[in-house]
């Protein structure tokens, strides 16, 4: 007969119970007669009865109060541990567009002919970044820095096509003009044009 734990044993008489514990307690005397002992309290230890009461018992208040303050001495004296300051998620691209003699960050909408792009990048660990559109590299260098990096070119955008399309790739290792790495990250941003009426 297999028999279950006696810290399942415990946990069922603290109220987790299972249909099969209650099963296997009613047919085992041997875990019943363990159960039963769960239920009954525990006799208070002798060395209880010698100090209640007795001058001995206020004998621990200095070593608490030594403990407490070498606790407290140890708090303050303990260096400061520097923050985690690491990658924390996925790379981000920022789009900026500078229309009419402002700048305001892309959200989706049509940009003109005219404007001019930048963008920022989070590289989130990444060293090195490539802006790719089509089959020409439009900028490709080494990224130092932290937080959002500010790419040192801008694009004006043309008149042709509906769209403008610009593939950034990052990766760990210099990127050249041939097709990115399979490990390395790349996404595509594609900001559709104001349709001239």
């Amino acid at each position: 007969m297999s028999h279950p734990s006696y810290l399942a044993l415990d946990r069922h008489a603290l109220g987790v119970t299972s249909p099969e514990i209650e099963a296997h307690l009613r047919e085992c005397e041997r875990c019943r007669a363990h159960f039963d002992t769960l239920a009954q309290p525990l006799p208070e230890p002798e060395w209880l009865e010698t100090t209640v009461g007795s001058r001995r018992s206020y004998l621990w208040i200095p070593a608490v109060a030594l403990l407490a303050a070498g606790v407290l001495a140890f708090v303050r004296i303990a260096p400061e541990t520097t923050p985690y300051i690491g990658t924390k998620g996925e790379p981000v691209v920022s789009v900026y567009v500078l229309h009419d003699g402002v700048v305001v960050p892309w959200e989706g909408e049509p940009i003109a002919v005219g404007d001019s792009l930048r963008l920022g990048v989070r590289p989130e660990g990444y060293d090195h970044v490539s802006v790719r559109s089509g089959d020409a590299v439009l900028y490709a260098d080494a990224l130092d820095g932290s937080g959002e990096i500010l790419l040192p070119r801008s694009w004006r955008v043309d008149d042709e096509g509906s769209h403008e399309s610009l593939v950034v790739v990052l990766d760990d290792e210099p990127i050249d003009d041939g097709p990115p790495a399979s490990d390395s990250w790349q996404t595509t941003l594609t900001l559709p044009k104001q349709v001239n009426r």
